[in-house]
């Protein structure tokens, strides 16, 4: 019950009511089987009492950075593994593959922080708001049988959107890492046509799937085509 109210408070900043809370409360009762529980107003006092949650005027205003998204459940991801599952059945698990990005920051922020009771504005100091948003992607590959392919794509944030001749100079590149630069240090569409022909093609055979996200580069068979038009 807590969980789903820090969530909605600290992280979403949705404002939350005590119908919210009676709700939260049902919900966890059922997961329990409690089949007597009544989420009263007496339990819901002293829900707010032990976690210290009262009432409180909103000062600050905040847009959303991102829109509402739809929530999946566990079980919409079997279903959508069993509707696929015809498919799946005619490749071996080292065939079937998924990629998707993982995106770092420079200095990270925690959505919580130990601070004074009753205070108007919970601030926390970082040395550039920038550095908190995006900073570098890595993209790697895994297959069904749990390995994790020898190849992976590291995009790095350059100011020039690409690398200096000193960075170029002092850059130490691994083998099995493709390097790439790019102003926000995020994905593109050159960037995925640079992961599908130089960390996808040389690890893979004629045969295999490949699961991705639904990002619209990564959407367009025709990038896919290009890379790979049998």
């Amino acid at each position: 019950m807590f969980n789903e109210f820090y969530v909605k408070r600290t992280i979403e900043k949705e404002a939350v009511h005590d119908a919210d809370l009676e709700l939260y409360a049902i919900q966890k009762a059922r997961e329990l089987d409690w089949d007597t529980f009544k989420a009263s107003k007496a339990f819901i006092d002293t829900f707010k009492k032990e976690n210290k949650i009262s009432s409180r005027r909103c000062n600050k205003i905040i847009t959303r950075t991102k829109p509402n998204k739809k929530h999946f459940s566990l079980n919409d991801a079997h279903n959508w593994i069993e509707s696929k599952r015809p498919l799946i059945l005619k490749y071996s698990t080292n065939e079937i593959l998924n990629s998707n990005h993982c995106s770092f920051q420079q200095e990270y922020v925690p959505p919580r922080t130990l601070s004074f009771t009753g205070e108007r504005t919970t601030e926390v100091a970082v040395k550039k708001k920038y550095n908190t948003t995006h900073s570098y992607t890595v993209q790697p590959i895994t297959s069904a049988n749990g390995h994790l392919l020898d190849k992976f794509l590291m995009i790095l944030q350059e100011k020039e959107n690409q690398f200096g001749q000193r960075v170029q100079k002092n850059l130490i590149v691994p083998p099995n890492v493709v390097i790439r630069a790019s102003k926000s240090g995020k994905n593109s569409g050159v960037k995925h046509h640079v992961f599908l022909n130089e960390v996808l093609r040389p690890l893979v055979g004629k045969k295999f799937l490949l699961f991705l996200d639904s990002w619209k580069i990564q959407a367009d068979l025709t990038k896919f085509r290009a890379v790979f038009p049998n």
